[in-house]
């Protein structure tokens, strides 16, 4: 068969095949099985069990003395050699340890000094190989060798042949689907057409990367933003018509038509090397470099070489000089990306759009590392791989286990709708082909036919930035071309046209939601007749091959999108004041076919997490017109609140939607809206919670993966609690084969318990726990008057002071702002309180004064004017006038006033002076304390005044406040930190149950006045460090007094406080 008509072939046999093979595979293990009982196999020596048992399971798999080494004698006994080695002709592919089969944990032996399971990875180390293998014949267990461990955490068995006393749930059965497919990965023809690879994921052979793989990606990283700031100034200077926005475009686009030829040739799809070509022509080298773009466009008919006008100027008409665009070509043909991945190349884009100035200046070495990091500015991550292809598989990849034929694969459409550079896209992209592969049929399409295909039915994105929506259509290019070679390459035009799959604007806003809001717009009927000639053209488009015919097509889509647009988006203008620079997306007109259908099939992706204050600096009127249009835009609200609510409207009836994104909206006000939609929809079907634990390497983000459909119908949803994150992949594997696993637990939780709540997941008999306390009639909401935070000075290096020496009528103190000592009057100073202050029972001990320009009289507090500062404090008033410049300048120049040194956020003044109990607001277990003397703190310490009417003492309150109830409830229902820390925040201190005492009843009233001794005697014995370190042992034997106590109260058995205690 002609190389261009072959079938791209998977390591994976088709279905026929491997039912076939399992058939017989089945077969030949029966009667193996039937022969060990019949032997006793079970009491048999390692030499009988291998020569008898294994090695005949191997001859079932294909392998015979030829391909094989049996190890013997000496260096077997002496552990020096495997037992056997599995080989082709060119390399050895696999061990195997072989051991008797006496006793269930036979294979946790070991040889001393080193365990079965180290002498077999020392093996593999010998030997070469990845994979080892131990096994007794009755138990199969698979080792990666880079990782150290158990393959997926998953051992494999023959369930007839366990011991009496194993548990079959322990492992997974031989003669089963997946034991049979299992065994199958360690056949001849599996192991020989993946050189030895059971599992192709890089994590399992990262010396593959030590070769050079992390070399040339990081050299590519930085290359690329070399090459684009030379382009970019030498553009600038010499085009200064061209707009900056213009400017950035083109020089990108010069830069992934290079690397894209670049990649082209290092990968073989196409034959000869046009950058090198070019570099040793005589020619100027941009010029040369225009005629192969040309060539290029001729042949891919991809919009990336086709030219534009930039700013009334042609790309034609752009010349290059040699000394800006020969080092460029130089060190492109240096870097080798036969070795990079797509998904690499993915990655360093990502990363390199991150980088990328928010700055519009033309040296971009004055711009700032904060100025740089734009995209994290604009809360984007580059998502790691496996969290990627979790949220594929568990999204697109139950759609397409549906799909019989390729014409129903051709119908479903998946969207990312913040797709940066496109990974999510790419992974989506594997997950389609496979399933094409899966369904195809000898005679039909061929590889290169069927990822084209992909790209045009069944890949949509949108971005709001130009150069990410540019390098998502190159990504996707160069996952098309990837495995396919120059000689399978015949013809022109042979890569679809991406413009109308990959899309540039702002996925939140568009004019079809203010109309819609408005009741004023019926897409369909107001512009019925413009919609159909779209969708006509559209399917004429994709069908159409003449290249002239299709550009044709394409103008006149785009003229018609413009004109239906224009006139749904005029009533934007009454919200948004730049209209232009918003760029508002109209998804129903730009993928109006996908919605003739009901919507998206599946939307997947990581929005971008931006607090509304950000957004406000960046444009009031677009955060207050996402208020007017969003539901969750609520509050102090979050970007990605609105991305979720968005693709719940684009969705069809049977879409699933999957990202991931930070988990903090479970609690609180910031996603309550978004909780209630969820809630009233039945939404969810899944959540994967990471709790403590960072995805991103370079944020303080703790993120799920939530995952959410159209299907009203359901009574429960799966939740996921990750417990361990050392391997993120094999937990994630665990999840989603739902192996059993100390590494996560999970739970079915009942829908209907979403509505008008916090989203406090619990698992098993902690779940049971905490409902038995929420039957306390009160929450700590009932009894506090108040709980707040400290004083929020927007300007702390001016305002709090460290303190160097106390006087009688002044205080020596370190200013941060002025970097020396000043003295101020203690007239115009208060006491003030760090987080890093408060510990459980201490009596509180301030290191620092706050100037506090206020008096507290009556209930109010009045603001010190400048005349009374300067005459009352003059060494006060000349600090503050000292660092008038910079107070001033609070909040973009705000203060600009005679009260300049005013709070701007003047909160909470008249409650300080209350005797309350205080809490840092991090903290890793309960670090309450009580305060008698009315001190100030930071807006990092949480201060709580009670009701007059409650009869309890306050002491008592703080022993509960305090006890291991307290933590135990607020760590399953609050908001989790890195280190296992959590937030002492009112919306997670609120609902906790505090149990109030019947004074009536002599018992209750007992252990009340037992807690309120308990707790006086230890603030006691808290007074100054010296006092509490000689005491600390009968300090915890207090504390442990008042826990029981509390477990008394709460009516907790002893099943439940070793829960509540971790025991």
């Amino acid at each position: 068969m002609d190389k261009k008509h072959q079938i791209l072939r998977t390591p994976q046999v088709n279905a026929d095949i491997a039912d076939s093979a399992k058939t017989k595979l089945k077969k030949g293990l029966v009667s193996l099985v039937q022969k060990f009982k019949e032997e006793d196999g079970w009491s048999k020596s390692e030499e009988h069990v291998q020569t008898s048992f294994s090695i005949k399971l191997l001859e079932l798999l294909g392998w015979d003395s030829s391909n094989w080494n049996i190890n013997q004698g000496q260096d077997v006994k002496t552990g020096k050699k495997p037992d056997i080695v599995l080989k082709s002709s060119t390399s050895k592919l696999l061990v195997i340890e072989s051991k008797d089969a006496h006793k269930k944990d036979m294979l946790d032996g070991s040889y001393p000094p080193k365990t079965f399971v180290e002498q077999l990875l020392k093996y593999c180390s010998g030997e070469g190989v990845a994979w080892g293998v131990l096994t007794n014949f009755v138990e199969w267990r698979l080792y990666s060798f880079y990782q150290g461990r158990l393959y997926k955490n998953r051992k494999y068995a023959f369930y007839d042949l366990l011991w009496p006393n194993a548990n079959k749930e322990d492992y997974i059965d031989l003669l089963s689907e997946d034991g049979l497919s299992f065994l199958l990965k360690l056949s001849r023809s599996f192991l020989l057409q993946t050189q030895g690879r059971i599992d192709n994921d890089t994590i399992y052979y990262p010396v593959q990367q030590d070769l050079g793989v992390e070399k040339i990606k990081k050299e590519f990283f930085e290359k690329i933003k070399v090459w684009r700031s030379s382009l970019r100034k030498y553009l600038l200077k010499n085009y200064p018509r061209i707009e900056v926005d213009d400017i950035d475009l083109l020089a990108q686009k010069i830069l992934d038509r290079l690397i894209f030829m670049d990649i082209c040739h290092d990968k073989h799809v196409i034959g000869e090397d046009i950058i090198g070509q070019v570099k040793e022509s005589k020619l100027p080298k941009y010029q040369e470099l225009k005629q192969k773009f040309k060539q290029m466009d001729d042949k891919f008919n991809t919009e990336l070489f086709t030219f534009k006008d930039y700013s009334q100027i042609n790309e034609e008409d752009i010349k290059i000089n040699d000394e800006v665009i020969l080092p460029i070509i130089t060190d492109l043909i240096k870097i080798d990306f036969s070795k990079l991945s797509v998904h690499i190349i993915g990655e360093v884009y990502e990363n390199y759009l991150g980088e990328l100035a928010k700055s519009r200046t033309t040296d971009e070495k004055k711009i700032s590392d904060k100025q740089k990091q734009k995209r994290k500015a604009q809360g984007i991550y580059y998502t790691p791989d496996y969290i990627v292809d979790y949220i594929v598989k568990n999204t697109i990849g139950e759609i397409l286990k549906k799909a019989k034929t390729v014409e129903d694969i051709e119908k479903i459409r998946v969207l990312d709708p913040a797709c940066g550079s496109g990974s999510f896209l790419i992974r989506a992209f594997d997950e389609f082909l496979s399933a094409y592969m899966r369904v195809h049929k000898e005679g039909g399409l061929f590889a290169f036919e069927l990822k084209k295909k992909i790209l045009q039915k069944n890949l949509f994105g949108v971005d709001l930035d130009a150069k990410a929506v540019e390098i998502t259509k190159l990504n996707l290019m160069i996952k098309a071309l990837d495995g396919v070679k120059a000689e399978d390459l015949k013809g022109r035009h042979l890569l679809p046209n991406l413009n109308l799959n990959i899309r540039f604007g702002n996925s939140l806003i568009g004019g079809e939601q203010l109309q819609m809001k408005e009741n004023t717009l019926d897409l369909y009927g107001d512009f019925n007749a413009e919609i159909d000639k779209l969708s006509v053209l559209k399917l004429n488009f994709y069908k159409e091959t003449d290249n002239n015919a299709k550009a044709d097509l394409l103008e006149e889509i785009t003229k018609l999108e413009t004109v239906i647009n224009q006139n749904i988006d005029k009533g934007l203008s009454g919200y948004i004041n730049n209209l232009d620079k918003i760029k508002p997306f109209n998804y129903k007109v730009s993928f109006c076919e996908i919605f003739k259908d009901g919507g998206f099939d599946a939307i997947i992706g990581n929005p971008p997490y931006l607090r509304v204050q950000g957004l406000v600096k960046n444009d009031k009127s677009l955060a207050e017109t996402y208020k007017e249009f969003f539901q969750s835009a609520s509050g102090s609200f979050d970007i990605y609140l609105l991305f979720v609510e968005k693709a719940l409207g684009l969705l069809n009836n049977k879409g699933k939607l999957g990202y991931i994104l930070p988990s903090k909206f479970f609690q609180g006000n910031l996603g309550k809206d978004l909780r209630n939609i969820i809630a009233d929809k039945k939404a969810i079907y899944e959540v994967i919670d990471f709790s403590q634990f960072q995805v991103f390497d370079s944020a303080s983000n703790y993120t799920c993966l939530l995952f959410l459909d159209n299907d009203n119908k359901k009574k429960s949803f799966r939740y996921a609690k990750v417990l361990n994150y050392d391997d993120p992949k094999l937990v994630l594997d665990e999840i989603m084969d739902k192996t059993p696993s100390n590494n996560y637990e999970e739970s079915l939780i009942n829908v209907s318990s979403l509505k008008n709540t916090s989203w406090a997941f619990q698992v098993g008999a902690k779940s049971e726990i905490i409902e038995k306390l929420k039957k306390q009639p009160n929450t700590l909401a009932d009894i506090v008057q108040k709980i707040f935070q400290g004083i929020a000075t927007s300007a702390d290096d001016i305002y709090v002071l460290k303190i160097v020496e106390e006087k009688q009528a002044s205080v020596v103190l370190y200013s941060e702002s002025l970097g020396k000592n000043v003295v101020i009057e203690k007239g115009l100073i208060k006491p003030f309180l760090m987080g890093k202050d408060l510990h459980q029972y201490q009596k509180p001990e301030f290191k620092h004064y706050v100037i506090f320009p206020y008096i507290v009289e009556d209930g109010k507090a009045d603001f010190m004017k400048p005349k009374y500062i300067s005459e009352k404090f003059p060494l006060g008033w000349q600090y503050l006038t000292a660092n008038k410049k910079e107070l001033e300048n609070r909040e973009h120049g705000r203060m600009k006033h005679a009260d300049f040194y005013a709070y701007i956020y003047p909160k909470n003044l008249t409650l300080f002076d209350n005797k309350k109990i205080m809490t840092p607001e991090i903290a890793y277990g309960c670090q309450m304390t009580f305060d008698n003397e009315g001190l100030y703190h930071t807006t990092k310490v949480y201060s709580f005044v009670f009701k007059e009417d409650v009869k309890e003492d306050k002491r008592y309150l703080l022993g509960i406040m305090n006890s291991k109830i307290f933590w135990f409830f607020l760590s399953n229902t609050g908001y989790v930190m890195r280190g296992g820390y959590f937030a002492f925040k009112t919306d997670y201190l609120k609902p906790f149950p505090i149990h109030l005492i019947d004074f009536n009843n002599k018992e209750e009233k007992e252990m009340h006045d037992k807690i309120v001794k308990l707790v006086d005697e230890i603030l006691k014995l808290n007074t100054t460090s010296a006092l509490r370190e000689k005491n600390k042992s009968k300090i915890q034997a207090l504390d442990y007094e008042i826990d029981k106590l509390a477990y008394e109260l709460y009516g907790l058995g002893e099943e439940e406080i070793n829960i509540v205690e971790g025991r």
